[in-house]
């Protein structure tokens, strides 16, 4: 488990880059949701900029690894753009990616993901049943019974993998933008507290979780 930004020092959380620091305190509220959610949406977009990066690698070459580095980075990107049933707000389209040309590219790659990769639906994989016939005098008529298969590859690099980082980029542009801008707007509006008030704010508490939460949902 992975606390980012964070230690544990004397038995306190103690937040990196603030040494003056003496309190951690959780915040609640429309604002400090959407702030959870943004770093959830940065979280995913990181992961995906690290796999398209890391198929430009000149050592990773056997396909597979490739298409498994192709297809998560793809995955990750479109959660963003996604229906959470958790809550998390999702990224819109039309705030990231508003010119024609970004908006077709988006398009393709969340159908690629929607339709291929996460989903069998389109003609990108294809499966077609037979019979081998045998000859006329021949023991059997049927030989046996055989299916063959149609496969698109869709990571091929070049133009499509410079697309979708152009689209994981833009995305993470944004996000990070409006993590600052929410950041701001929540630090501008408790610097108003009074100080007993704002140590009265319960610490920040993380719950690891354990393996019987895999099917749970999560709350905020």
């Amino acid at each position: 488990m992975t606390l980012e930004g964070m230690r544990f020092e004397d038995g306190r959380i103690q937040v990196e880059g603030f040494p003056t620091a003496v309190k951690l305190a959780q915040i609640e509220g429309e604002d400090a949701k959407r702030l959870s959610h943004l770093l959830l949406h940065r979280q995913d977009l990181e992961f995906a900029h690290q796999c398209a990066m890391a198929l430009q690698l000149p050592e990773i070459q056997v396909p597979v690894i490739r298409q498994a580095l192709w297809r998560s980075a793809i995955v990750a990107w479109s959660k963003c753009f996604g229906t959470s049933h958790a809550g998390r707000f999702r990224l819109l389209k039309e705030d990231i990616y508003p010119a024609p040309e970004a908006d077709a590219v988006f398009r393709h790659f969340k159908a690629l993901r929607d339709k291929h990769i996460a989903h069998d639906e389109n003609a990108f994989a294809q499966a077609k049943p037979g019979v081998v016939i045998g000859p006329e005098d021949g023991e059997k008529k049927i030989l046996q019974a055989v299916c063959f298969g149609m496969f698109v590859q869709t990571e091929n690099g070049g133009t499509d993998l410079e697309n979708l980082q152009h689209l994981i980029g833009d995305a993470m542009k944004w996000v990070l933008n409006e993590i600052d801008s929410v950041g701001d707007k929540i630090a501008a509006t408790l610097e108003h507290w009074d100080y007993q008030r704002l140590l009265a704010l319960p610490d920040v508490q993380f719950k690891p979780p354990n393996v019987t939460d895999v099917g749970k949902r999560r709350r905020g």
